[in-house]
């Protein structure tokens, strides 16, 4: 919706900016955040209107961000991670997934989530490569249709009605060039 939107004013070009951002990378929040900046801005203003230099008041929100990240790092909890259990993560996927999107398909989405690092994972080096995870979606798809595959996908058409559908222990050879 935010792409649709065509507006002038330079701030509020960075809240459309700050909306897409988080739509992209969360997917949830973007009225959440727009309110929070609004809020952020009438107390900036008022402060201005009081005769506050601009960079006092940067210099304000960046104090603001450090205390922020100090909270957060006293109260959260750190666990130790087993592959046998993973019941810590699933309560943590189900937490982050508590939008009104995917409320109604909360659990398997949250094992969708869990899963998908946890099939990458380096478990010695500590590490998840996340570009060998991929999102993939189809046109008319609904959550309840979501899955984990843990291959290769490769979308083509069928040219024949004849053609499998599934190759198993396929040897394949992927070509970048036109012949």
């Amino acid at each position: 919706m935010s792409d649709e939107m065509d507006v002038e004013h330079e701030i509020a070009k960075l809240l459309v900016q700050l909306g897409q951002s988080q739509a992209d990378e969360i997917g949830d929040g973007t009225t959440g955040i727009g309110v929070l900046s609004d809020s952020l801005l009438k107390q900036a203003k008022q402060s201005l209107d009081r005769g506050l230099l601009s960079f006092c008041i940067s210099d304000c929100f960046n104090l603001a961000v450090k205390r922020g990240l100090d909270v957060l790092s006293e109260i959260s909890d750190s666990f130790k991670f087993s592959e046998n259990d993973k019941e810590l993560l699933k309560r943590a996927a189900l937490t982050a997934l508590g939008s009104e999107i995917v409320r109604r398909c909360q659990i398997p989405i949250a094992e969708i989530a869990m899963g998908a690092p946890l099939a990458v994972v380096d478990l010695r080096r500590r590490d998840v490569d996340s570009e060998l995870i991929k999102v993939e979606r189809k046109a008319d798809g609904r959550l309840e249709d979501w899955l984990l595959v843990k291959s290769v996908i490769i979308h083509k058409d069928f040219s024949h009605p004849k053609m499998p559908r599934i190759v198993e222990d396929a040897r394949m050879a992927i070509l970048t060039r036109s012949f």
